[in-house]
């Protein structure tokens, strides 16, 4: 079986380790790639902005399936294009990647379909986003959202009434034309990964995320300083999110005609109201790949497979073993400043058996040594116990230089539970 991944991060190495382990696979193409993912496949050049140099690419090599790690190659389409060449990609069509594209629809079906989530209003000016959150900022707070953006950037929590302004300022002068401004919830904010065939589901471990670059959630949002998984899992929580979200949103899709066969993550909060939703993503999140894949001990390719089929009903995922912990180490500056920085000491990390390395931007310079820009690696430590595997990922990383400086990681990633 050939098998295309298209993405260059961490996420994509973690995928692409997974599905080298599986019989099924003969053959693993990663595009673009990373100095990771060559280790187990083979890299091909391509510009995953052209969707046509990705067509071509898919019609030379003919893979069995293909897995997409930027969402944004679902906006562009590139399961109809692959569909019209008789080739099967994990993940939505064009018509039903909007409502992950786009907040405000997210938002809207979720209302629709009685999903919970927090209280929400469309705005289309910074004026009208102003009188919304005036009322609402000095007692339950805010959360403003570019309606068509996703990353750290189009994201702000603020403090007061001039970070709303400034930020909503920037955004209209960048061409947003649309913000969703959220009431502000709290509480314990956790990933549901789940696979869906449209009809069956299987959830997936679930992942404790952190967002913010500095010790005890302060800092910038970024996109995660680091994951544990599985998190923390009670029976009743798992049937109440069955009950309250993932039947409402697989139903929901059903009703509406939009068929789905792929991953889905759902990111929620429980709250002291139960689980309130917070996005919806057609692809798992890039951290949470990196420690979810490491305690899947199933064959990834047969949940594939009867995804694809529509037979999900068929497979069972496994009770995890044993808990995977991931530590994100960045080039210092990060994330406002991102340039090439030489990265030492990595014969530290690579000691222990019990650890493994997913690669972002970390490459080999040319020179015999490696470098990184902004986004480099993930520690991920395995063990038994989330304080054993925070134990096991830390160890060693006092020894790594980037420049002649630490590199920028949270020391604080599974303190929290």
């Amino acid at each position: 079986m050939k098998i295309l991944i298209l993405g260059s991060g961490g996420r994509e190495h973690a995928l692409a380790w997974k599905l080298a382990q599986s019989p099924q696979v003969d053959s693993l193409i990663i595009a673009p790639g990373n100095a990771g993912t060559a280790e187990f496949g083979r890299n091909v050049p391509v510009d995953l902005t052209d969707l046509e140099a990705v067509v071509a690419l898919a019609t030379a090599e003919r893979p069995d399936l293909t897995l997409v790690g930027p969402a944004s190659l679902f906006v562009a389409g590139i399961v109809d294009r692959f569909t019209q060449l008789g080739l099967q990609v994990v993940g939505p069509e064009r018509r039903v990647s909007g409502l992950f594209a786009s907040r405000g629809q997210a938002k809207t079906f979720m209302e629709r379909h009685h999903v919970p989530t927090s209280p929400f209003k469309i705005v289309q000016s910074a004026e009208e986003a102003v009188q919304v959150i005036i009322p609402l900022l000095p007692s339950a707070g805010v959360i403003l959202k570019i309606d068509d953006q996703h990353g750290p950037g189009s994201v702000c929590v603020p403090d007061s009434i001039d970070d709303a302004q400034d930020f909503l300022k920037a955004a209209f002068a960048q061409g947003a034309t649309r913000l969703v401004v959220e009431t502000r919830m709290r509480g314990r904010e956790l990933g549901i990964p789940l696979l869906t065939d449209g009809d069956s589901w299987l959830m997936l471990p679930w992942v404790r995320r952190l967002t913010r670059l500095r010790d005890g959630d302060k800092g910038a949002l970024t996109e995660g300083t680091g994951a544990y998984a599985p998190a923390g899992r009670r029976d009743e929580d798992a049937d109440t999110i069955l009950r309250d979200v993932i039947i409402p949103i697989v139903t929901g899709l059903q009703a509406e005609g939009l068929g789905y066969r792929g991953f889905m993550q759902i990111n929620l909060m429980f709250t002291l109201a139960g689980p309130q939703v917070l996005s919806l993503h057609p692809t798992l999140g890039p951290i949470e790949t990196q420690v979810m894949m490491p305690v899947i001990s199933d064959d990834l390719v047969r949940f594939l497979d009867v995804t694809m089929a529509g037979r999900l009903d068929e497979v069972e995922l496994t009770e995890p073993d044993q808990l995977a912990l991931g530590v994100h180490l960045a080039t210092p500056g990060y994330p406002s400043l991102i340039e090439p920085t030489p990265v030492t000491g990595l014969e530290a990390l690579a000691a222990r058996s019990d650890t493994l390395l997913f690669y972002d931007t970390l490459a080999p310079d040319g020179a015999g040594d490696w470098q990184a820009a902004g986004r480099a690696l993930t520690r991920v430590g395995l063990a038994l116990t989330r304080l054993e595997a925070k134990t096991v990922a830390y160890d060693g990383l006092d020894a790594v230089r980037m420049g002649d400086q630490s590199p920028v990681f949270r020391t604080d990633v599974g303190h929290i539970p």
